[in-house]
């Protein structure tokens, strides 16, 4: 599962509370000699967006808490760069069943390498497959 898809449910869910909210703070009841009337008052647009900022850093929050920094060292393995080996091969070898592309850019990410080339002996960090 990718992130993006990870974060869509979360975003659909913190506008939808956010506009819940913002509907009730828009509205406000007040009554005036005995009648009872509704007032939008000036400032439900600014309320409504503090919701909205409150209501997408709770979700934000919540999906970083998500995955443990321990889980996330449980899915690596450091490997050394045999001879001859590409970051093309050493991608295939780590996670043989997903997209190469895509395991390489992780192994990019990971590594903080500036480029895909890489050196015999070097030590790098690739998701375990």
């Amino acid at each position: 599962m990718n992130a993006e898809s990870r974060e869509q449910p979360t975003n659909e869910l913190a506008a939808t509370i956010a506009y819940l909210f913002a509907a009730i703070a828009a509205i406000e009841v007040t009554r005036i000699a005995g009648n009872v009337s509704l007032v939008w008052p000036a400032n439900a647009l600014a309320a409504a967006l503090l919701v909205t900022m409150v209501s997408l850093l709770l979700a934000g929050v919540a999906q970083a808490t998500n995955d443990s920094p321990r889980t996330a060292r449980e899915n690596l393995v450091q490997v050394i760069v045999r001879p001859g080996q590409s970051l093309w091969s050493v991608a295939e070898s780590a996670d043989p069943g997903q997209d190469t592309r895509a395991v390489i850019q992780q192994i990019i990410d990971l590594n903080s390498l500036n480029g895909d080339t890489v050196l015999a002996g070097q030590q790098l960090w690739v998701p375990r497959g």
